[in-house]
């Protein structure tokens, strides 16, 4: 890793992107998701990090995100080795409507600032490890986004029961979560064990004493 990618890191600097037309947020958060999800390893990473390659010039530039209008709209990802935690920062990608993150290997809660994503109608990040309650915001999404709204999280290991906000969501399938998660199971507490009573060996009857 370049002492450059570094500085990036901490500082999020539009000269480190050199063809970058993406705002210093994107730019931050682009750095920020190529860190925290370990992309040198994923399977497929075209373009990103490349100064020479604009992220917000074109689709597919940086594999797996798509461009109109010279920002990011979707950033999409199915079975691409991603790995780590998904990072606060993708809130900063405000222009983001479709977000796809299936079939990963990535733990930990999902980031609250996901819900600044205000444009976003679809959102899937289903089959992996995500972990905690499902988030309340998700519902919220529908009031301020397009009409169309959905998401899916299932099959990762998201309890607790789902927020009111989520259940007033209307549509057939404008949500689907309970497939695979631990819902209406209480958040970091174990299943409690049946109790066992203690067994003790028969006591011997005495013997060699006389009857009265």
């Amino acid at each position: 890793m370049s002492i450059l990618f570094l500085i990036c890191i901490f500082i999020g600097s539009h000269s480190c992107f050199g063809q970058s037309t993406c705002s210093d947020a994107a730019n931050f958060s682009l750095t920020a998701i190529y860190t925290s999800m370990d992309g040198p390893n994923w399977a497929l990473n075209e373009g990103w990090m490349d100064s020479s390659i604009d992220p917000c010039g074109g689709s597919d530039n940086w594999y797996g995100l798509t461009v109109s209008s010279s920002v990011i709209s979707r950033f999409e990802m199915r079975a691409n080795n991603l790995i780590g935690t998904l990072p606060s920062q993708f809130g900063l990608l405000t222009d983001v409507k479709r977000l796809r993150l299936s079939t990963h290997g990535l733990t930990g809660t999902i980031p609250s600032q996901l819900g600044m994503l205000s444009l976003l109608t679809s959102l899937r990040i289903d089959t992996g490890s995500f972990t905690g309650r499902i988030p309340s915001w998700l519902g919220l999404m529908s009031l301020i986004g397009n009409s169309n709204y959905n998401f899916k999280l299932t099959n990762n290991e998201l309890c607790g029961t789902i927020p009111p906000e989520v259940s007033a969501i209307s549509g057939g399938n404008k949500f689907q979560v309970e497939t695979g998660n631990s819902i209406d199971t209480a958040c970091g507490i174990p299943s409690p064990q049946p109790t066992q009573l203690p067994s003790f060996p028969p006591t011997p009857l005495p013997t060699g004493i006389p009857i009265p």
